[in-house]
C-alpha cells in the first residue's frame, strides 16, 4: 500500500477531516505546479519558522509522520506558511488549506491538511 495512502488514511482517522493531498514541486515543473505556487502565494496566512512549526503545528508522533517531507526538506532561511483558500471556495465544496515550505521565493512542497 502506498505510504501516502495510509498518511492520508491515518490523519482522516485522527482527525476526521478530509483525505489530504500532498504534493511536492520539486525536480521538474510543469503548469499545474505554477499554478499551485501562484495560488499558495495568495493564500498566505501566517509563517513559521522551524522551530515554531515544530512547537505550535507538529505536537505528536502522528504529526510528524504526517509533516515528515516539509521536516525532512526544510533547510536554513526557509520559510513555513500555512494558507487557506478564500470562503467562497469553502461554500463552492472547493475549499483547501494546509502548509507550504518556500525556499528563496519558491513553493517547495505544499500538504493540504484539509480540503472539501
Amino acid at each position: 500500500m502506498n505510504k501516502y495512502l495510509i498518511i492520508h488514511l491515518v490523519f482522516f482517522l485522527l482527525t476526521g477531516c478530509s483525505a489530504s493531498e500532498i504534493t511536492s514541486v520539486q525536480g521538474t515543473e510543469s503548469q499545474s505546479r505554477f499554478c499551485d505556487q501562484d495560488l499558495i502565494n495568495a493564500w498566505k496566512q501566517k509563517s513559521y519558522r522551524l522551530s515554531e512549526f515544530k512547537r505550535f503545528v507538529v505536537k505528536s508522533e502522528s504529526d510528524q509522520k504526517f509533516f515528515h517531507k516539509i521536516l525532512d526538506l526544510h533547510r536554513k532561511g526557509d520559510t513555513i506558511w500555512y494558507y487557506c483558500s478564500p470562503s467562497e471556495t469553502w461554500e463552492k465544496l472547493m475549499g483547501r488549506s494546509g502548509y507550504a515550505l518556500f525556499r528563496n521565493g519558491k513553493l517547495i512542497i505544499k500538504i493540504d491538511t484539509v480540503i472539501n
